[in-house]
C-alpha cells in the first residue's frame, strides 16, 4: 500500500513539474515621462502570473541606458515580453496605453 502511495506522489510531482516548465510569464517595461502610470500597471503584476516582474521609468534618456537595444524614444511607451526559459521575447511594444491594458488584460483572463 505504502509503494502505490508513493508512486502515486511522485507521478503527481512530475506531473507538476512538467506543467510549470510550459508557463509562460511576462516581463513589463514602462517608460512613463511625465504620466503617472504607476498604480494601473501594478493592478496586472502578481507573483501569482502572468506578469511577473515589471519597471518604471520617468525619463526616456535613463531607459535607453539600461536598454539600448530597444528603440526608446518619447513617452509614454510600454514594452511587453514574454519570459520562457530565461529569455525574453518582445511581443509588444506601443505608446498606446489603452492597446498595452488591453493586451495585458487578454494574458491575464487566459491564465
Amino acid at each position: 500500500m505504502n509503494k502505490i502511495l508513493a508512486i502515486i506522489l511522485l507521478f503527481i510531482t512530475l506531473l507538476s513539474g512538467c506543467s510549470l516548465t510550459n508557463q509562460q510569464d511576462y516581463y513589463v517595461l514602462v517608460v512613463e515621462g511625465e504620466e503617472n502610470l504607476i498604480k494601473t500597471f501594478e493592478n496586472y503584476i502578481s507573483v501569482r502570473k502572468p506578469v511577473i516582474e515589471i519597471d518604471y521609468y520617468k525619463s526616456d534618456k535613463v531607459a535607453k541606458k539600461q536598454f539600448p537595444e530597444y528603440e526608446i524614444e518619447g513617452t509614454p511607451l510600454v514594452f511587453i515580453f514574454k519570459i520562457k526559459e530565461g529569455k525574453k521575447k518582445l511581443l509588444l511594444r506601443t505608446n498606446n496605453m489603452h492597446e498595452s491594458y488591453a493586451f495585458l488584460r487578454s494574458i491575464k483572463e487566459d491564465k
